[in-house]
């Protein structure tokens, strides 16, 4: 059984908002593609800073102003990385086929990226992506990652508090919008939860509920 304290901590969790890391520095991040790359958080922590944003489509520039609440847009890669916003990292999310020459081109301007998958096309650019990232010593991340999304944030502060009980098995599963993430879980704990996070689905704001499916053991 859990003891109500711990439920108590639970209960007041925040809805998985990154938290703020040591120091003060703002990372700058400039952000391409204005159709997957609208689903993300970075404008929200503390210590980082989309500074601009570029898509070919007038439409998607838009939209990535909207949503980062950037006013700095540029209508090619190109001209972004010749512009006065002294970045720090890239987020690439173009069109797959273009993925290894837009991360070429960043990570020779001495930027980090972070990119959707496909990384690569071909196995000569795997290598050449290596080689790219080995001799520049840059940092270079896939995006296909939940890690960083809150609802699971949201999930691993409240393990971390003993908020579901013994933890004996868990599964999940999520919507492709994001909308819906369900934890099925087989604890200790005699009673069952539900929370509802931000999600983001289609560049917009969406609910997102936590539905624990809780087993006593």
């Amino acid at each position: 059984m859990i003891d109500s304290a711990a439920l108590t901590a639970a209960a007041s969790l925040p809805a998985g908002l990154a938290a703020e890391t040591e120091g003060g520095r703002q990372a700058r991040i400039g952000v391409v593609g204005g159709g997957f790359g609208t689903q993300f958080y970075w404008h929200e922590h503390p210590n980082c800073t989309v500074a601009a944003v570029t898509d070919l489509r007038a439409d998607r520039r838009d939209r990535l102003r909207q949503t980062y609440r950037c006013d700095t847009a540029y209508n090619s890669l190109d001209e972004m990385l010749r512009g006065p916003d002294n970045l720090d990292a890239v987020g690439v999310f173009s069109g797959a086929p273009d993925h290894f020459a837009h991360v070429s081109l960043c990570m020779r301007h001495g930027l980090r990226v972070i990119c959707a998958v496909p990384a690569v096309m071909t196995l000569e650019q795997a290598q050449r992506l290596r080689e790219l990232e080995e001799s520049t010593g840059l940092r270079y991340m896939m995006a296909e990652t939940s890690y960083a999304r809150q609802p699971c944030i949201y999930a691993r502060n409240l393990h971390a508090v003993e908020g579901f009980g013994e933890l004996h098995y868990s599964n999940s599963s999520t919507t492709t919008t994001g909308a819906v993430l369900t934890l099925c879980l087989a604890t200790s704990h005699r009673g069952s939860t539900s929370r509802t996070v931000p999600g983001r689905g289609g560049g917009a704001f969406l609910p997102c509920t936590i539905r624990p499916t809780v087993s006593a053991c």
